[in-house]
């Protein structure tokens, strides 16, 4: 996989990412408003568009540079701002129309923390398996925000990342009910990758929130925190800190993880898991592999991430089934961080070592 690396002003940058990828992020964008309009039951387009265009009115509200870097996406894709949306936003714009299951449970996702000196932090990216040829690391630096290392979609703002200060971001799906046009996700995400620690990233995430639910681990080289965001409320549902100042709330000992369902029971009361969904299997099996101990490196990490019952194929039988897209491992034991990332199961792949470009170069 390439590094791809954006900087400058917000509207340049999102004009050269939309000019970089201008036929994939095409595609994809065709591609998920096909599935939306197979999925949400609406009458016709013109509903979706309208509801994809309630988000834009949202991201200009919250956050102007973002929303130049998403209006220079636009006009250097060729891709109008209700398909971009939905190209960034398709979980969570899918959600806003839902009165039963998906049945194909095509969003998923498994978060792994695991404390030491330094940490280390990670996920597999389970989701349509028709999204796995849009996989791509970008590193955006814009004005004087940090620097950071995204793992993306083409087009896509960012779905997990750290930046050049250490703060990292992780974020898996919640199925739950009550969602809202917000802001989108992946912008919120590049949005806590501006804090300069995991507090203040956490805290972004409090103030700004989410517009259907979702489970966040944000993590320094310090502090851990694992949030189940939903509309209604957030709870933190894990904490650790390298201080020892603060309790500590973990998973088990060794370590916090989550899948696809609510920890929390006032959480839990709202959520519609599918049917179909692997979220407990993977739960189980994650649950078999900590009662041993676990080796907090990054490269033991990765190969956890890709074991066969946590990383899950594509069916080729069923192209848009959920499956693992790809994948991420933050490592903080360099000066700065690495983000190592790769395109498809985790299960035998070789990371690509994302690093971060020297200061001033294009």
């Amino acid at each position: 996989m390439e590094i791809h690396r954006f900087r400058g002003e917000p509207r340049d940058v999102g004009r050269a990412h939309g000019q970089r990828f201008q036929q994939p992020i095409r595609e994809l964008a065709a591609l998920r408003g096909r599935l939306a309009m197979d999925r949400m039951g609406l009458e016709s387009r013109t509903e979706l568009v309208l509801l994809a265009n309630q988000h834009v009115d949202v991201l200009a509200r919250a956050d102007r540079d973002l929303y130049l870097e998403f209006i220079g996406l636009c006009e250097g894709s060729g891709v109008s701002p209700a398909d971009m949306v939905i190209l960034n936003n398709y979980t969570d714009l899918r959600d806003l129309t839902r009165e039963g299951l998906f049945p194909d449970g095509d969003a998923g996702c498994s978060a792994i923390f695991l404390p030491g000196d330094p940490p280390v932090l990670g996920q597999t990216w389970d989701m349509h398996a028709s999204a796995q040829s849009y996989v791509e690391v970008m590193e955006f630096a814009v004005d004087s925000a940090p620097r950071c290392l995204v793992f993306s979609l083409t087009g896509c703002f960012g779905m997990a990342g750290v930046n050049e200060d250490g703060v990292a971001v992780t974020i898996n799906n919640l199925n739950t009910l009550g969602a809202r046009p917000g802001v989108l996700w992946p912008a919120l995400v590049r949005m806590m990758l501006r804090a300069s620690t995991a507090g203040e990233a956490v805290e972004i995430l409090r103030q700004v929130g989410v517009g259907s639910g979702h489970h966040y681990q944000v993590a320094d080289r310090h502090s851990f925190y694992g949030v189940e965001a939903l509309p209604q409320q957030q709870e933190t549902i894990a904490r650790w800190t390298a201080f020892g100042d603060e309790p500590m709330t973990l998973t088990t000992p060794a370590g916090a993880f989550h899948t696809n369902h609510c920890l929390a029971p006032t959480n839990a009361e709202t959520e519609r898991i599918p049917s179909v969904s692997t979220t407990h299997r993977r739960w189980r099996a994650l649950e078999a592999r900590f009662r041993s101990e676990v080796d907090p490196r990054p490269i033991s990490l990765w190969q956890l991430l890709g074991d066969r019952q946590i990383s899950m194929p594509a069916d080729p039988n069923e192209p848009h089934k959920s499956a693992t897209c790809g994948g991420l491992v933050v490592d903080w034991s360099g000066e700065l961080p690495e983000l190592w990332v790769c395109r498809g199961p985790m299960t035998h792949a070789d990371e690509v070592r994302a690093r971060f470009s020297e200061p001033g170069s294009a």
